[in-house]
């Protein structure tokens, strides 16, 4: 029987979801020998010096999101109204797993939000992007997620008829979508 690579020997797929777009392309911007797909989950996908949203036909389709944000005393976090919680992030989930969801969130960090996100085309720029959109989603609305991705074209959009936690509410048809990108 042969043995698996070890895994330094393989190049990853990596997947951000949300905020997460943020993240992923800095890893592929340092190492994109090592990125075979960057995976964009209902994230923020921004060109190279943006640092928010784009407007969407003029609005900004993140306006209603911002508050519900209630930043720390030092302004280096912010946590989400928690009335809000279930009906932004979690629409279309059971009580149960909102219960559940709501003990897992922590403060976010504030500082990437603002930070503007700095790629090269060199790069970033050749590791191929799919992005996952989710029709329901409050928190991203499914015109913005259309609208970065019609800026910054991927190489296939796959949709999930779900709220901005498919992980939670449809953990079976985005595992689906995951296992046929791996």
């Amino acid at each position: 029987m042969a043995s698996e690579p070890p895994l330094k020997d393989k190049r990853l797929i990596l997947v951000g979801h949300s905020m997460g777009g943020r993240v992923i392309p800095k890893t592929a911007e340092a190492r994109p020998d090592r990125i075979k797909l960057l995976v964009y989950l209902t994230a923020n996908l921004f060109k190279n010096g943006e640092a928010g949203a784009p407007l969407v036909d003029g609005v900004d389709t993140q306006a209603e999101i911002k508050q519900y944000r209630i930043p720390s005393a030092d302004g280096l976090s912010t946590t989400n109204r928690e009335d809000m919680i279930g009906p932004v992030f979690y629409h279309d989930c059971s009580d149960g797993d909102i219960a559940w969801a709501k003990a897992l969130l922590v403060p976010q960090a504030a500082e990437p939000m603002a930070r503007p996100m700095q790629t090269t085309d060199a790069n970033w720029g050749r590791v191929p992007r799919v992005y996952i959109e989710c029709l329901q989603d409050r928190t991203i609305p499914i015109a913005l997620q259309r609208e970065m991705v019609r800026r910054i074209p991927v190489q296939q959009v796959y949709t999930l008829d779900t709220s901005h936690s498919p992980f939670v509410s449809a953990p079976v048809d985005l595992a689906r979508i995951l296992t046929a990108l791996a």
